[in-house]
């Protein structure tokens, strides 16, 4: 079996992620920096070769994702402007009655409690 039988053909409209999707999210990081697309295509590779390998690499590759994910977490703008809202948070300069804990909480329950997206 050799990559391109694993890579083509495929059917690009039995997709979750469009390619315009793709393109919104990172033709721009991606267009001046090689480096980075080459690490993304090499992780795309390694999951279509996994995912081709074994029906059950499934929990493998999830696992991976999800490591992914906590990976990236520090770079998003979540997370540094979590981490800014942290430092408030620990040299005491929070508004009176803001709370950090609180308002996540109220956040996560809102979105705990929100209709969920179907399959």
């Amino acid at each position: 079996m050799t990559i391109k039988s694993i890579l083509e053909p495929f059917d690009r409209d039995d997709v979750f992620c469009n390619l315009a999707t793709w393109e919104m999210m990172f033709a721009d990081g991606l267009m001046d920096n090689p480096d980075v697309a080459d690490s993304l295509a090499w992780l795309l590779c390694e999951i279509i070769r996994e995912s081709e390998n074994s029906k059950k690499a499934r929990p493998r590759i999830v696992n991976t994702l999800k490591l992914g994910l906590e990976f990236v977490y520090p770079y998003t703008h979540a997370g540094r402007l979590s981490y800014e809202a942290y430092l408030y948070c620990v040299s005491g300069l929070l508004a009176p009655g803001d709370v950090l804990q609180d308002i996540l909480k109220s956040v996560i329950s809102r979105a705990e409690s929100a209709p969920q997206q179907a399959d």
